[in-house]
Formats: C-alpha cells, sequence, structure tokens
C-alpha cells in the first residue's frame, strides 16, 4: 500500500503490540484508541504483516531527483571555482534543468552555503611579504609588551550611520514606516577625526578642520603625545603605531619623529588595518554615537565626543583587551601566510 505523506514511523514496541492484539481479535479501532494511532496506520501495518510478513519500516516515497550524483560533484566544483557567482549563473554556465533552489540544497549537502562576503584591502604579494616581515619581527612580544604602545590613526564620523539595522518584526511588514531605516539624501556632513589610545585607556580626540596635511598632523602629535606620554612610568620605552598614510610618512612629519627622543616609532606594514586594533574602537565608537535630531557638524562632534568620553569612563577593560589581542593578531597573520586575517 503506498505510504500517505504526514503518517510517522511506528515503534518496534508498538508494531508489536498491534500484532498481538490483532491476533487476540481486537478491532482496528479499539487498537487505534489504545495505542493514540491513528486507525488506517494500525490496518496498513497490520495487512502488510500479514500479506508480506514485514515488520520494517518503509522508506518514503519522494520525487526523483533531477540530478545525478556526478551532476552534483559538477555543481561543487563549478561553485567552487566561481564563488561569487550566483545560482543563476551557475545554472547558466553548466545548463542545468533546475531551479536555484535545487542547486543550493546540492550545495548545502556538501558542506557549501551561501555567507556575505568579507571586505578587506587588496593585498599584493609584496603586501604579504611586508606583513609577514612585521609580524615575525614582533611575533615574540607578549601582551606586557604591547601595554607600552601607543595606537593612533585618523578617522571619519559621519552624520547618519551605514550599518544595517535589524528590527523586530512579523512577516509581510518589511515596508511598514514603524520598521524602515531611512537614509537622507540631502543635508549630511562629516567630521574627520585623530584619536590614539593605549593599554589603560583612550588619548584625547582630536577634530581635523579641512584637509588633513602633514602641517597639521604634526601640529596634532604635539598637542597631544606630551600629554599621554605621562601616562607611562619616566623609565618606560614607549611605542607609538602608525600606518603607512602618506602624510604618516612625508619627510617632514618623519624628522619630526626621529627627532623625539621620548619614543620610539613603529610602522604599521601597507594594507593592514586587522593589524591596528584601533579600528576595533572607531568602529565600538560609531556604533555608539546618537545620531538622531542632529543639527549641524558641530552638533555630530559633540556626540562624538560624548559617546568617547562614555567608552573611556565605562570601558576600563576594553583598552587591555584591544591592546592585548596584538599578539594574536601577529600569529594569525603568520598563520594566513601575510593574508588576511579574522580582525
Amino acid at each position: 500500500m503506498p505510504r500517505k505523506k504526514g503518517d510517522k514511523d511506528l515503534s518496534p514496541f508498538t508494531k508489536g503490540r498491534i500484532i498481538g492484539m490483532a491476533a487476540a481479535g481486537k478491532t482496528f479501532k479499539e487498537i487505534s484508541n489504545e495505542l493514540k494511532i491513528s486507525y488506517s496506520a494500525a490496518f496498513r501495518f497490520a495487512a502488510r504483516h500479514a500479506n508480506q510478513g514485514e515488520t520494517t519500516n518503509r522508506k518514503n516515497c519522494g520525487r526523483r531527483r533531477k540530478t545525478t550524483p556526478a551532476t552534483d560533484q559538477d555543481i561543487v566544483h563549478q561553485a567552487e571555482a566561481t564563488p561569487f557567482n550566483t545560482s543563476r549563473q551557475i545554472i547558466q554556465t553548466m545548463d542545468l534543468d533546475i531551479s536555484g533552489t535545487t542547486l543550493r540544497r546540492r550545495l548545502r549537502e556538501n558542506g557549501i552555503r551561501p555567507y556575505w562576503s568579507a571586505s578587506k584591502p587588496a593585498i599584493t604579494d609584496g603586501d604579504c611579504q611586508a606583513r609577514l616581515a612585521f609580524a615575525r619581527r614582533y611575533e615574540n612580544w607578549t601582551a606586557d609588551d604591547w601595554k607600552r604602545a601607543i595606537f593612533m590613526d585618523e578617522s571619519t564620523v559621519q552624520s547618519f550611520s551605514n550599518a544595517k539595522k535589524r528590527v523586530f518584526r512579523r512577516k509581510n511588514t518589511r515596508l511598514d514606516p514603524d520598521f524602515v531605516s531611512e537614509n537622507k539624501s540631502s543635508g549630511r556632513f562629516s567630521i574627520p577625526l585623530y584619536g590614539c589610545f593605549c593599554a589603560t585607556g583612550p588619548g584625547q580626540l582630536f577634530r581635523i578642520e579641512g584637509r588633513l596635511n602633514h602641517e597639521k598632523y604634526i601640529a596634532i602629535l604635539k598637542k597631544n603625545l606630551p600629554a599621554f606620554l605621562e601616562r607611562f612610568p619616566p623609565s618606560t620605552t614607549v611605542f607609538v603605531l602608525q600606518d603607512n598614510c602618506s602624510i604618516h610618512k612625508a619627510n617632514a612629519t618623519m624628522d619630526f619623529l626621529r627627532r623625539q627622543a621620548s619614543y620610539d616609532i613603529i610602522d604599521f606594514p601597507p594594507r593592514s588595518p586587522d593589524m591596528n586594533p584601533i579600528e576595533n574602537a572607531w568602529s565600538e565608537l560609531k556604533k555608539r554615537i546618537d545620531y538622531t535630531g542632529l543639527r549641524d557638524a558641530d552638533h555630530l562632534w559633540e556626540r562624538i565626543q560624548t559617546a568617547w568620553l562614555t567608552m573611556a569612563l565605562t570601558m576600563a577593560n576594553y583598552w587591555q583587551t584591544l591592546s592585548g589581542s596584538m599578539p594574536n593578531r601577529i600569529k594569525q597573520v603568520i598563520k594566513a601566510g601575510g593574508h588576511h586575517t579574522k580582525y
């Protein structure tokens, strides 16, 4: 007898009871009521046992697969060869007569699922070698060694958040005004910033007026670093880390930095935001800014300073965690052969 959709497999114990109760002369209605199973399930099993002597569960009947095992492997190989192609593009390339759902199901069966791709800077072979050289130079530094480091960089905060927002809503209400995150196409403004931190906490934020050049950068360093260096004991050798931005590497900037006896300079390799933990601090700052009701750039600057101060006062362990992540960042760069890491 054909198996009906929705039927559940009977346990061996239930099957034995059906056989015994039927042999004792009980009706199938009595059997179904006592065992709490459907009348048809009891009747069909008893009939199959009487006619064929079967007690094992029969395999589910289903639609015949539209792909062969060989085709399934070809789909996997094509997806691995062109991972950025869509389901439709893979189907068209292979000239398959299947739906996108079927193709994605075959890939899932082989452990392949669609994910959002990571967005990282392009890295050349030369960049990889420079990243590896940097990592090997400092691979024996411990978290305590990195407590002597000052991490600094620039960033830009815009008057709106680019981050995707999650919203709790019911199905089919995606475009309800209460659940739409609106992006304003006019009246936008942004503020460039300079900031730094060490294991004990963040330094002062500086608002960069106009376009940053080496004169402005040197002026910021003159204002910021002397006061920030007072956090360290007088005999401590302090290291200041900066990236390979052209302004940081300008001759005038480097001449100024070399003349400073109170700290040493460590330059991050190119294309290495994942190695500078201040990038995580910028990301955290932008999440904490209140973007509602902003009037102008000065209003945004007030909100930025409030969020940065809150991070300084309420997240004491956060800065030590960022600084202490350097040994693992170094390890991950070496493990990746100089390529991208999870940071």
